[in-house]
C-alpha cells in the first residue's frame, strides 16, 4: 500500500489553540499509543530508507515497514507494509519484508519508542478523506528523554490533486 503524508512540528500553544478552536467540525478520536521504533546499532535500516516499527493503541499491535523517497523535509510518499503482532518482537516472515530487511533481522533491536496521546480528526472533501492526527507526547531512547508535538495530514483515500486542493469541510 502507498502512504502519502505531511508531517510538520508544532508548539504546545499552537497545539492548544488548535484542539480549543477545534477547526474541523466535530471531535476528535482519541488515542493513547506507544511505538517502539527497530533498527540495527549502525542504522542499517534508516541508511536504506526504511523505517520498522510496533505501535501499540490499546490492545492492538501493528507492525509496519515503511520504504521510501523522503523527497521533501516532512513530506514522504512511501509504500507501507503492515500487519497485526501480538508482541513487541518484529515479525520478519513476509517475502518482501525479508527481501526488504534482508541481512538486518539478526541485528534489529529497539532504538527507541514514542508514546503520544493522538487527537485524530477525518476530513472529508468530496472523495478526498485526510486524517488529521495531533500527537502530543515524549521520545524515549536510552536514559534521554524529549518532547514530542507534531500534527500529521494523511491521505487516507481520493485522488493526490483532490486532497491538495481546498482543506473542506470535516465529518
Amino acid at each position: 500500500m502507498q502512504e502519502t503524508e505531511l508531517k510538520l512540528e508544532l508548539s504546545r500553544s499552537g497545539a492548544a489553540s488548535l484542539l480549543r478552536k477545534n477547526p474541523f467540525g466535530s471531535s476528535p478520536t482519541i488515542l493513547q499509543q506507544r511505538s517502539i521504533y527497530f533498527d540495527t546499532p549502525g542504522w542499517d535500516l534508516s541508511k536504506r530508507g526504511l523505517s520498522l516499527r510496533i505501535r501499540q493503541s490499546g490492545n492492538e499491535r501493528i507492525q509496519t515497514v515503511k520504504a521510501g523517497d523522503g523527497a521533501a523535509v516532512g513530506s514522504f510518499t512511501r509504500e507501507e507494509w503492515e500487519r497485526p503482532v501480538y508482541g513487541d518482537t518484529p515479525i520478519l516472515d513476509g517475502p518482501q519484508i525479508r527481501d526488504l530487511l534482508a541481512g538486518a533481522g539478526p541485528k534489529l533491536a529497539p532504538l527507541f519508542e514514542v508514546h503520544v496521546k493522538r487527537h485524530r480528526w477525518n476530513v472529508m472533501d468530496g472523495d478526498a478523506t485526510i486524517e488529521v492526527a495531533l500527537d502530543l507526547g515524549k521520545v524515549l531512547a536510552a536514559d534521554r528523554e524529549a518532547p514530542l508535538c507534531e500534527i500529521e495530514l494523511e491521505k487516507k483515500a481520493g485522488s493526490r490533486q483532490r486532497c491538495l486542493r481546498s482543506p473542506g469541510k470535516s465529518t
